[in-house]
């Protein structure tokens, strides 16, 4: 049985109807998701041909950036102009380095580019959520922008440092929460092994943008930490905002770099974001977090209460879910890829058929409880489980029991300290 997020009640009725999922879903704004991919897929080109062909790393902070960067990848190989262009200047519509994560089969290619990519992406969670039900947390608000912050500094040391000078706490941290709680020495070795960007490469930030908060949080750290940010090729990040309701739903306090780089090709402004915040069927991904982990580490350990770690991940959907989730987002995918290509000619068949899945099977509810069967995969194998809900916005929130948590946070603490 769903019992309902509180949160969410009114908008999940919402989708209960077909006139709801008629009016988010309509031509008109699905055409306008597709444009923003087909500009991000060019941003990306003339990016690359500023630098003399030379490579660009694509830094994805956010579940909703997911499906804007595979729109893109879809534009590369499918609109006509794109795609003729590339292959005249690099020889291959193959040029990007696709992440593991089973989302990105839907543009994977089975045959090998020829060369190495001319672009490589690092996919780094900043999904951060504090609404952590009976748990005792300072001002949500602050939690949530610091755990943001914490990111930022892991990403600063994937992407400026080398790999032997990346020392910082909260580098360390990370990677030991991903190898003691999930279980993923390959994907912490892949952290630490990533090349830093060469001096002169730019690093593309694409972001999705409703209030704005994330995004100022973030790039107002990264420009903390010494970053260059602009929208110069010789930048060293630079931002790629895709702003939702044409930015009408921008908070006063958080639109300062929306308006800093309106007028340049960094901002794309679209009247609905539709895959945000609407679950793996749409992002193609599911973000976890382990909300006890975070308030045992800020409430009980001096050492980390300053840093207000992060210990979250972004997987593929479970095993469970994965053939209605997957097929889902495959359908919303291919419809973008409609209106990318111009080959549209079924696109009102395909959509009705797109409604009525979404419609039938209730796939934008939330689960206030989820049973371990639904979470193991998540975590690391013989770690006990408490419980396990989804929130509004369709993160999963994972609780261990109090002792094994404080065990943990004790030791994952231990180890980065005395790195």
């Amino acid at each position: 049985m769903i019992i309902r997020d509180r949160d969410v009640m009114e908008a999940v009725d919402k989708t209960e109807t077909k006139g709801y999922l008629e009016s988010e879903f309509s031509e008109e704004n699905i055409s306008d998701y597709a444009e923003a991919c087909r500009d991000t897929a060019w941003r990306m080109v003339e990016m690359i041909m500023d630098r003399g062909r030379e490579p660009i790393t694509v830094l994805i902070p956010s579940r909703g950036a997911v499906p804007f960067i595979i729109g893109a990848i879809k534009a590369i190989k499918e609109d006509p102009k794109i795609n003729k262009f590339v292959k005249e200047a690099f020889g291959t519509e193959n040029f990007v380095e696709l992440p593991s994560l089973s989302c990105f089969d839907v543009v994977r290619d089975t045959s090998e580019a020829p060369g190495k990519p001319l672009v490589r992406m690092l996919l780094l969670p900043f999904t951060a959520d504090a609404s952590f039900h009976g748990e005792e947390v300072r001002n949500e608000e602050d939690l949530v922008g610091d755990m943001r912050r914490f990111m930022t500094r892991v990403a600063s040391e994937i992407l400026f440092k080398a790999p032997q000078k990346r020392a910082g706490k909260e580098f360390q941290l990370y990677l030991n929460f991903l190898k003691e709680v999930e279980g993923r020495s390959g994907l912490a070795q892949f952290y630490e092994e990533f090349q830093p960007v060469k001096t002169g490469e730019p690093v593309l930030y694409i972001d999705t943008v409703i209030s704005g908060r994330a995004s100022d949080t973030i790039v107002d750290e990264f420009e903390r930490l010494g970053v260059n940010i602009g929208f110069r090729v010789d930048s060293q990040l630079v931002p790629l905002l895709v702003v939702d309701n044409y930015g009408l739903s921008l908070g006063p306090r958080f639109r300062r770099y929306v308006d800093q780089f309106s007028a340049t090709k960094s901002v794309l402004r679209v009247p609905k974001i539709l895959s945000e915040d609407r679950g793996a069927a749409f992002l193609g991904i599911t973000a976890v977090i382990y909300e006890n982990l975070i308030t045992t580490a800020t409430n009980s350990h001096p050492e980390c209460e300053d840093l207000a770690p992060y210990f979250g991940a972004w997987h593929d959907v479970p095993s469970r879910d994965a053939p209605l989730f997957k097929g889902v987002f495959k359908q919303f995918i291919e419809l973008i890829g409609q209106k990318i290509s111009g080959r549209d000619g079924n696109f009102t068949e395909k959509r009705r058929e797109f409604l009525s899945s979404i419609l039938k099977r209730r796939i934008l509810e939330t689960r206030d409880k989820i049973g371990h069967s639904e979470t193991k995969e998540f975590f690391r194998r013989g770690l006990p489980f408490e419980s396990a809900r989804e929130t509004g916005s369709h993160i999963i929130q994972i609780r261990l029991p109090g002792s094994t948590a404080e065990s943990i946070v004790s030791k994952v603490c231990r180890l980065s300290i005395n790195h």
